[in-house]
Parts: C-alpha cells; structure tokens; sequence
C-alpha cells in the first residue's frame, strides 16, 4: 500500500464508493415491558421488542418453546421465565428472568424509614424472596441511613418455627455496614413473648469488598405456635475514625434484603 495520496473515486461524489449493511446482525432479547417480578396471588406478563421483524418466544421453567402472542403471560407460581427472538436463521441471546410468590397472608410493618431509591419494592421487599447479590444496586436490596432496622411480621396464621435467617450487606466504599447486632423476639397469638434470640454481627472491616452475610438462627426450643416476630438491627451508626467519610461527620446505611421464616 502506498502512502501517497490517490484520486481514487475522483472529486466527484456520484462516483465515490458506497457501502451499506443491509442484514441485521444483531438481534435484542425481547424485554419485559409489564408485570411483577415478585407477587401474592398472580402476574400477568406482557413482552416487548425492539427488532421489527422478529418472532418472540418464551419457556417457562424451562419447558418447550412458545411463540409470545397475546394474550399476555399468566404466572400462577414462582419459578422462570425465559425469552428469545428469532428472525430467519438468526436470533437473540437468551434471557432468564426469575419470578417470585410470597404468602399474601403474611403482613409487614416498618417502625424505620428507608431511601426511596433503595426501597427494593417497598414493605413486601423483605419477605418476597428476591435476594440480593454484592451489588447494592441490584434493586433487592432496602437501603436505611443512621437508624437502627425496627421490623414486625404478622404471620397470619400462627405456625411453629424451626429458623429465622435474614440478609444484609456490607460495602464500606459505598458506607454501607453490617449491623452491630440482631435481635429477634417471637410472640404467640396472644401476644405474649415466647423466645427472644440476640446475635452480634462480624465487624464490616476496612476490606474493600462487597459481601453478604445471612446469619441462621435456630429456634428448635419454641413450643408455641408463633404468630408475630420482631426484629431489630443496630446501626453502625457514626463512621469510625478510618473511613474516608468520617471527616464529613458521615454515617452508615444498613442494607437488607429477606428474612426468612423457616
């Protein structure tokens, strides 16, 4: 190949080379543009795309292959659902959504606020069974600033209880700490407390790693049937002397995601 400058094509435009792509290469997973990823009785699914020509499809729990017409998708029960599109001999990458059911019966009350943009759904958040990973903004996590976690579960109908195990994260970067401690209280349908379990917490540390932590509590001693529990979670509170925010007077969020009852 020559350095020089060439002339090829000419000065004039109608004579310069030309080149397009007329095939589409790349083919977008369709979406889910409605529906509840967690909910207490059903969900109605509507699916979208973005290629013009493309067939969708979808397999629940990894079943056969469906093509996506209307009416929408009704799920009835927790489990998966996968989505596709095709277009001639080509299609999109797959993509796997889970979804989740919780009991309806159970009801949850907050005596703490949390931050609207880590709110993870609301109340239900911590009882619908959507997990969250190591990142803080997977949108399964519920996210409260320098106050201490106040959460009483109704569980409907009173039942006996083997474990309780709840999720919380640590990510010091982001002043995110674990709590100093949980306590859970247990209370028959009579509202009289039957067990009270107080666990502290490992230290957050300086790592700069995101991790969760689910500690299991085991209750093989509670006779009564169980109809309310209690927990509380103690703020880190202040930051302490080493963190870069602490020069700023900052102070600590609390990030949980489920309490399970076992």
């Amino acid at each position: 190949m020559s350095n020089e400058v060439t002339d090829w094509g000419g000065t004039v435009q109608e004579n310069w080379p030309v080149s397009s792509i007329k095939d589409e290469l790349i083919i977008t997973p369709p979406f889910i543009e409605k529906g509840k990823i967690a909910f207490a009785d059903s969900t109605v699914i509507h699916l979208n795309q973005v290629n013009e020509n493309a067939t969708m499809f979808y397999s629940r729990d990894e079943s056969a292959w469906q093509e996506y017409k209307s009416p929408p998708i009704t799920l009835y029960n927790a489990g998966t659902l996968s989505v596709i599109a095709r277009m001639e001999d080509k299609k999109s990458p797959m993509v796997t959504t889970a979804f989740y059911k919780y009991d309806k019966n159970i009801k949850v009350t907050l005596e703490h606020s949390y931050a609207n943009e880590y709110s993870a759904g609301g109340n239900n958040a911590l009882i619908d069974g959507m997990r969250g990973t190591e990142d803080f903004r997977s949108g399964a996590w519920q996210g409260t600033q320098n106050e201490d976690l106040n959460v009483t579960i109704d569980l409907g109908n009173p039942r006996t209880i083997s474990s309780i195990e709840v999720g919380f994260l640590k990510d010091q970067r982001s002043w995110i700490f674990w709590p100093k401690t949980v306590t859970f209280e247990f209370y028959n349908e009579n509202g009289e407390m039957v067990k009270n379990i107080n666990r502290n917490l490992p230290e957050t540390g300086k790592e700069e790693v995101s991790k969760v932590f689910r500690p299991r509590l085991e209750t093989p001693d509670i006779q009564d049937k169980i109809k309310f529990i209690k927990m509380k979670a103690t703020t880190y509170g202040k930051l302490p002397e080493w963190h870069l925010g602490y020069p700023f007077d900052g102070t600590s969020w609390i990030f949980i995601d489920e309490i399970n009852v076992n």
